[in-house]
């Protein structure tokens, strides 16, 4: 089940950089902590951004972000790779 969307569909993004949605609809921007959820996400202790490079990383091993919705050049400026 994806948990977390990177997203450019939040009110919190602008000007084309992606936030951070999880279920409840909040939006992480890239130096925002993720608190730890207490159903198996408790690693989500990092900030978004470090989350979401994870999740380019390995895919598979963190299927519960959903990186689908936005572009490799999306991910790299909210990673701050760009």
């Amino acid at each position: 089940m994806k948990t977390l969307t990177l997203t450019t569909d939040h009110a919190s993004s602008s000007y084309g950089v992606p936030v951070l949605v999880d279920l409840d609809g909040n939006g992480y921007g890239p130096s925002d902590i993720i608190p730890g959820v207490g159903d198996g996400l408790d690693w989500l202790k990092e900030t978004a951004a470090q989350v979401v490079l994870d999740a380019r990383r390995h895919r598979a091993e963190r299927s519960e972000i959903d990186l689908s919705r936005v572009t490799e050049e999306q991910v790299s400026i909210f990673c701050g790779l760009r």
